[in-house]
């Protein structure tokens, strides 16, 4: 596999991640719009912790999870680290595939066993 492949894909799913690690870091927590009970369940620490309402101090607003997709709430972080990790997925399976096509499904375990 050519790794120059992986390089975008995995620039996008790091700038994901770096995205949402400033918004976290800035603000003690991720800033969601309205009160995090509404989009959290379970442990009081969730809430506290994890999930920050976005006020007029909030830092970098504009990065917390304000994407609603059914009960479901996004960051532009996230939909970057999910988009970077599906497209390295799908390289991953091409490669796969390119594989299965030139040996076989049965040869291609033989040569990877050494059987």
């Amino acid at each position: 596999m050519q790794l120059n492949r992986i390089i975008i894909p995995l620039v996008v799913l790091l700038a994901g991640i770096s995205l949402n690690f400033i918004v976290v870091a800035a603000n003690g927590g991720m800033p969601i719009h309205g009160n995090p009970v509404n989009y959290v369940t379970g442990s009081p620490f969730a809430l506290n912790h994890i999930y920050v309402s976005i006020s007029a101090d909030t830092i970098l607003p504009f990065l917390g999870d304000l994407i609603k997709f059914g009960d479901y709430v996004f960051a532009i972080g996230d939909i970057l680290i999910y988009s970077g990790a599906l497209l390295i997925l799908l390289i991953i399976f091409k490669e796969i595939q390119k594989e299965i096509k030139k040996y076989g499904i049965v040869q291609l375990f033989k040569i990877k066993t050494g059987s």
